[in-house]
């Protein structure tokens, strides 16, 4: 197959199970809470790392370092805030209902807040994807335009993802370190304040774009056996961290980890090489990835209302209904999107 035409669906078919990932992230999918616990603040916690990775991939693919040309770059992220608004609409009548509705406070008060979040923490749950994604790529595409390596964009997103570790998986380790420098806790105090978490474009997104960007370049070469092997491995310690932390009572947050870093790196050097037999699903696969991720939660709101008046309470039963209702509704705006009548709803996820 030809370099430049070559389709990377074991991408596109990762894409897609992380989608189901992040589904079961937002509701419980077992009736174990011991289960649930560990796939949604463990193992599922791969998947949103991963889709940096990929947008890190694809976005990067189409340059080199030595002639990198930002332009790309703007074009992107304004694709990405037409969707971001797109959604953000969908959702005002959920988000309305969520933050603000009979709360007492003044008008001037949620537009202010809705403002907060639209900029740092995304107009609902999982909508800091959206906010995190432009600042990362905007922080690779900035420093290769000043001319840094690939590996040294990589080593300094390395410092602030560790920055950020402190303020979420590893803040009971730090936190009686910052005792000691009280200035230092304060400014960390208004900075939670503002953006709530460090889980953001800065200090979790931008590591993963630029590990798509290495990924892209060439830089990280490993076969997909090696990468395989390094990736059970690498997910065999991230567990074990993830029980460190839960046992010492370190976590703040279940967002960011140590080993997660290999753990997607190695996922994703691994299924970027697996070659599939040609076919169509693995494009409707990568849209539906997409339409999963933005649409579940929506979904997830109207079941609950439903459940909640016909006394409903089974965390299994909730989960595949909210699964299956998001598979479908997705299944149905990629196929009417590719019909001349309703081609207009490909703006759902291309912006």
């Amino acid at each position: 197959m030809n370099q430049s035409k070559k389709q990377y669906y074991g991408i596109d078919l990762t894409k897609f199970i992380c989608s189901i990932l992040v589904v079961m992230i937002h509701f419980q999918p077992t009736g174990t809470a011991q289960i649930n616990h560990w796939i949604q603040n463990c193992f599922a916690r791969i998947a949103v790392p991963f889709f940096f990775l990929s947008s890190g991939f694809f976005l990067y693919k189409k340059s080199s370092p030595e002639h990198f040309e930002i332009q790309t770059t703007f074009s992107y992220i304004k694709k990405l805030i037409r969707l971001y608004l797109i959604w953000s609409v969908i959702y005002l009548p959920l988000t309305y209902l969520k933050y603000y509705h009979g709360d007492g406070k003044p008008l001037l008060h949620h537009i202010i807040d809705y403002c907060r979040r639209l900029l740092f923490t995304g107009t609902y749950f999982h909508f800091w994807y959206f906010p995190a994604l432009c600042l990362a790529v905007l922080l690779v595409s900035g420093l290769l335009t000043g001319k840094a390596k690939p590996f040294q964009i990589f080593g300094i997103s390395i410092i602030f993802y560790l920055i950020g570790l402190a303020g979420q998986s590893y803040y009971g380790l730090v936190r009686p370190l910052l005792n000691d420098a009280p200035d230092l806790l304060n400014f960390l105090k208004i900075l939670r304040n503002i953006a709530e978490t460090t889980r953001n474009g800065l200090h979790d997104g931008f590591l993963f774009v630029a590990g798509g960007m290495l990924c892209a370049y060439g830089k990280i070469r490993i076969s997909a056996r090696k990468s395989c092997i390094l990736f059970v491995i690498s997910m065999l310690l991230f567990a074990g961290e993830f029980l460190l932390i839960q046992r010492l009572h370190w976590a703040y947050a279940n967002d960011m980890y140590l080993f997660l870093i290999p753990t997607c790196i190695f996922l994703f050097l691994w299924v970027s090489q697996i070659m599939l037999p040609e076919s169509g699903i693995y494009k409707q696969l990568r849209i539906m990835s997409s339409l999963v991720y933005y649409l579940h939660l929506f979904i997830g709101a109207g079941i609950s209302m439903i459940y909640q008046k016909i006394h409903i309470t089974n965390d299994t039963v909730k989960f595949l209904s909210v699964l299956a209702g998001t598979l479908f509704f997705s299944w149905l705006i990629t196929n009417l999107s590719q019909k001349e009548k309703c081609k207009k709803l490909c703006i759902l996820y291309t912006g």
